[in-house]
């Protein structure tokens, strides 16, 4: 006895090639969409991190100006310094980190700037940030009147 595909119910019938095709590529495309979305997340995750530390090596390093007395001031300006996540000074660290002076001017204050330099990842601008300061004289400035 033979039946023809016309007259078997239609759940019993299989997909047509086209149909597996088309739904292949639906679901290839939703993956590829799923492993892109949780690519971009790690790096962002990782880039918020790196900036985060870097912003935590400029504090730092500013806090050590504010210490300082005034007169040695200049013994901080650095160019390219590479350190570790800690602030610390090692060759081998992933960080740039660079103190600019400006002053003393007649005011009798310097101007202050950090930047620090992370690298974020392949083929990714590196993360940099700047933070600046204002130190004062404080045994030439005159409070009240």
């Amino acid at each position: 006895m033979k039946i023809s595909l016309s007259t078997l119910p239609r759940r019993c019938r299989s997909f047509t090639l086209a149909e597996v095709v088309v739904a292949g590529a639906i679901t290839a495309g939703g993956l590829a969409a799923a492993v892109a979305l949780v690519s971009f997340n790690l790096w962002t995750a990782n880039f918020s991190e790196v900036r985060m530390l870097a912003s935590e090596i400029a504090k730092n390093r500013l806090e050590q100006v504010r210490l300082l007395g005034f007169s040695d001031l200049p013994k901080l300006a650095e160019s390219s310094v590479r350190v570790n996540a800690q602030g610390l000074p090692d060759a081998a660290g992933q960080y740039l980190r660079t103190t600019n002076l400006e002053g003393p001017d007649a005011n009798s204050c310097y101007w202050v700037t950090v930047t620090v330099t992370a690298p974020s990842g392949r083929g990714h601008p590196p993360a940099v940030v700047s933070m600046s300061t204002m130190v004062l004289d404080k045994d030439q400035v005159v409070m009240g009147g």
